[in-house]
């Protein structure tokens, strides 16, 4: 178990009575669907103003709540917002610290993550169901799913709003949503120019004896970080608006037992063209970013070269007419094109060496595994019109998109190797002495297609019947299609030249998604026309249906183009650890488009999720929020090995010594595992499906108590308890624990093996507190401290002497009870500025202070069973106490 329990009842006890008597932030936060207008009006500070106040409508309670979508939840950052508090400039550093659904696959202290992209959960959903927005348009990657087709520049964020629950007919379901509204244009001169820096001279250690006593050398820690950004913006002549920006960013990491620097460049921009009149608008934008990573995957188990050299680019081009021909009703077009265009090489090598890695350790050695040059373009089209009339609103609208991904994926030789340590009881920091095990040759080079299209046509009604009565319904009918392109691929090492017809129809869905929500307040006794929320004491309840996205992933399993191959017993005649011709024995297994179809008769995942929440009022400025959900997956995507069946397999008992590594206690065991029949072997065949009692669910309690003194202070307390039931793929990573990664679950009985419990994201008790005060003279002082319990991880027996070659399997559930998690993470974060004026010219100095306790808890520790797994060895833990020094100035 996690040395979190200790905490976990500090913070419950902490948190559950203060929340019983006090009420959430957001009480009056605007909807999704609120124009323009009406946003800058209720958060009344100007997103330019450095020094501005949060609004009392400052999203950081669990949900946004309004009039018209009473059962809303999420978070809404303004840009005065995101500039009072202290963040990693990045905006997944802004879901981590505070927003209180959100968990992120990654602690990030002070951006060291920076330049590259994470992933998050709220609420039990997959990363791979998050759907991203830029200005209203759908600018998700359509292949991975999770991640947008740019990189968003921290300095642009206008407005970020997350919905994470009781999502409105407009949005697409799955996962949660997150809305980018960029800087626009404007008839007015007006601009910023900001410079921060953090590096060495800012930084702390926090390497402590315990830790360097479990082998630990070291954390990741920035050597130099250097942000400029500029924008400027003007009229251009008497209708037009001009704003144009330009970001740059130099990274430089000490990765611990990684021999040189590790370099991250990242450089952006936007220009945006605006026409406004009295009753409509018309915009274009362009936004673009180039990405450079000199060492992607760098870390103590890669070498150099091991890693990739990464050139990325990103490229958004959007436009947008509104009209509001009478004020309750506005109308809305919008287009855009989104485009990736990712290149990961390998390094410039003398004498590369064919990739390999060994077996349960995951140390590496050679190349990487692959080098892929990769496009990933979405189109995308939205209408949406609105009107009002009192406390009524019907909105109508159509959102679609397609989304295209053409690929070359290369392995050196078309081989990658599989090397099995001699001593499985050594420490698994360190790499010791490998024997060859297995050999895989792939049909590389390859270069698949894929495409997807989604189209969604939703009607929502929201409006008050009775003055203490707030009721939402709407209904939202998605129809997603996926086919495959005429496509070919070289001939390599194991493959002919091969060509392949284009294939339509290969997933169709067609599904309409009910979306309910009220808001009732017993005790009003307010005209209809006033806010519910003027009432005090407010219950709140949501039903919806949401389906799950298509991503083009999922077509790699009816493409004999996409990456494929076999695994073998592997004789390495001449002991250079280097495949040669004649070195393959026995086939043990084969994977890929190769063997694989889809399911003609394919049905949609989809979720059922339920709401119920309450938020009261109270005196001295304090207020209190909760909410309860259930999510309930049905439907889920998995394949299913029809060529080897279960009963291809034969039970055989095997001892576990258990986490002790020691016969005779208390925590030894005997695991059924299943050794698969020599005659079956390399018979594999694999069928995208629906397996049958495949479901899941989630559920939690979310609260938020809040305080605020004029405009002096304000502060928030998040809590969150989760929990997460269901079946995943063996292993503990974001890429096997979690249910939309169709991975290696139900392929062999194996993988039933203690994988049913905890998902990756599943962090069971989370706690935030954001606190902001204005001192006279101009000075603020800020604060964000948050706690997240353990990440969930089983541990791993390895199994060595099957026909099968050698495997793992889970032998305990991840996380509790029975399994375990990670040490608990605790980090606080601080902000002090300085506001100077003259002229119009507004200048703040910043310094920022990161993990302010100089923690260094563990953020993945050692899985693998072994006479040292009871120590808990550090994989990776948290980066040490650092200060960023900025200057900003706006006018």
């Amino acid at each position: 178990m996690g040395k979190s329990v200790f905490s976990r009842w500090i913070l419950t006890f902490v948190a559950v009575p203060l929340a019983l008597s006090s009420r959430g932030l957001a009480e009056s936060a605007p909807a999704k669907v609120t124009n323009c207008v009406q946003l800058a009006a209720l958060y009344g500070a100007a997103a330019g103003s450095a020094s501005a106040l949060p609004s009392a409508a400052s999203p950081w309670s669990i949900g946004s709540v309004s009039d018209q979508f009473p059962s809303s939840h999420g978070s809404l950052f303004s840009a005065s917002h995101m500039d009072a508090f202290p963040t990693g400039r990045d905006l997944w550093s802004l879901l981590e610290n505070q927003d209180s659904a959100s968990v992120v696959n990654r602690i990030d202290v002070a951006g060291i993550f920076g330049g590259t992209f994470a992933l998050f959960s709220a609420r039990g959903s997959s990363w791979t169901q998050n759907q991203f927005y830029l200005n209203g348009l759908n600018v998700t990657d359509p292949f991975e799913g999770g991640i947008p087709l740019f990189y968003p520049d921290y300095d642009l964020l206008k407005e970020v709003q997350v919905s994470t629950g009781g999502l409105s007919a407009e949005e697409p379901g799955g996962g949660s949503v997150v809305h980018i509204v960029s800087d626009q244009a404007s008839r007015s001169v007006h601009g910023d120019v900001r410079l921060y820096y953090q590096g060495d001279p800012t930084s702390w250690e926090n390497l402590t004896p315990r830790l360097r006593s479990q082998g630990a050398t070291g954390s990741r820690q920035i050597k130099k970080d250097v942000q400029v950004h500029a924008q400027l913006g003007a009229p251009l002549g008497r209708h037009w608006g001009y704003l144009g920006a330009v970001s740059s960013r130099q990274l430089q990491l000490d990765v611990p037992r990684f021999l040189p620097i590790e370099q991250r460049d990242s450089a952006g921009g936007l220009i945006d063209l605006r026409r406004d009149s009295t009753i409509q608008a018309f915009g274009v934008r362009w936004t673009g970013q180039q990405l450079s990573d000199m060492h992607s995957g760098a870390g103590f188990r890669t070498p150099v070269s091991s890693t990739i050299e990464r050139q990325d680019g990103f490229h958004v081009v959007q436009a947008s007419w509104r009209r509001a021909p009478r004020p309750d009703l506005h109308l809305e077009v919008r287009l855009g094109i989104a485009r990736a265009n990712l290149d990961g090489a390998f390094q410039k090598l003398a004498e590369p060496r064919q990739s390999g890695v060994d077996l349960f350790t995951g140390f590496r050695s050679g190349v990487a595994p692959f080098e892929e040059q990769s496009i990933r373009t979405r189109l995308s089209a939205a209408f949406n019109g609105s009107y009002t009339k009192g406390r009524s609103q019907i909105i109508l609208g159509v959102d679609a998109s397609r989304g295209y991904v053409s690929s070359v994926v290369r392995a050196l030789n078309d081989v990658g190797l599989r090397f099995l340590p001699l001593d499985l009881e050594a420490s698994p920091l360190v790499r010791g002495p490998v024997e060859p095990s297995t050999v895989i040759r792939y049909n590389t080079p390859v270069s698949p297609g894929e495409r997807i299209g989604q189209m969604a046509v939703f009607a929502q009604h929201a409006g008050r019947p009775l003055a203490p009565l707030s009721l939402r319904w709407g209904l939202r009918v998605d129809s997603s299609r996926g086919w495959l392109p005429r496509q070919s691929s070289p001939a390599g090492s194991f493959v002919p030249a091969r060509s392949f017809q284009a294939q339509r129809g290969l997933i169709s869905w067609l599904n309409a998604e009910p979306r309910l929500g009220l808001a009732f307040s017993p005790f009003c006794r307010r005209a209809r026309s006033d806010s519910i929320f003027q009432c005090g004491t407010i219950f709140r309840a949501g039903f919806s249906v949401l389906h799950h996205n298509l991503i083009a992933r999922y077509l790699d399993f009816g493409n004999s183009n996409c990456l494929s191959g076999t695994e073998s017993r592997w004789h390495d005649s001449n002991g250079d650890t280097q495949y040669q011709s004649g070195e393959a024995g026995q086939v043990l297994q084969a994977f890929g488009g190769n063997v694989s179809s889809i399911d003609p008769e394919l049905r949609r995942p989809y979720s059922r999720e339920l709401v119920v929440g309450a938020e009261q009022r109270l005196p001295w400025g304090l207020g209190f929020r909760a909410d309860f959900f259930r999510r309930d997956e049905k439907d889920r995507l998995e394949t299913v090995n029809v060529g080897v069946p279960f009963s291809a397999y034969s039970p055989v008992p095997v001892f576990d010594p258990g986490g002790d590594y020691q016969a005779g206690t208390e925590d030894d065991q005997n695991l059924v595992v299943f050794n698969q029949y020599p005659s079956t072997l390399g018979k594999d065949r694999f069928l995208l499906t629906n397996p049958s009692g495949l479901t899941g669910f989630h559920k939690g309690l979310e609260m938020v108590l809040s305080y605020r003194s004029g405009t002096r202070a304000v502060m928030a307390l998040q809590f969150s308890a989760y929990m997460t039931r269901l079946l995943t793929s063996p292993g503990n990573t974001e890429f096997q624990n979690d249910q939309g990664v169709v991975g290696g679950l139900l392929d062999d009985p194996n993988s039933l093996i203690w994988t049913y419990g905890r998902q990756y994201f599943d962090r069971s008790f989370t706690a935030r507190f954001l606190g902001l005060v204005q001192l006279p003279a101009g000075w603020t002082v800020s604060s964000v401290t948050r706690y997240y319990d353990g990440l969930p991880f089983g541990r791993k027996l390895a199994i060595t002497n099957f026909n099968q070659g050698p495997f793992f399997v889970l032998a305990t559930p991840r996380g509790n009870p029975g399994g375990h998690r990670t040490e608990f993470n605790l980090t606080a974060d601080v902000r002090v500025r300085k506001t100077l004026r003259w002229r119009g010219v507004e200048m703040g100095l910043v310094g920022d202070v990161f993990n302010l306790l100089n923690a260094s808890q563990k953020t993945e520790e050692n899985d693998l069973t072994g006479p040292l797994f009871s120590l808990r060895l550090p994989v990776e833990f948290q980066s040490p106490r650092i200060a960023r020094l900025g200057v900003e100035f706006v006018f």
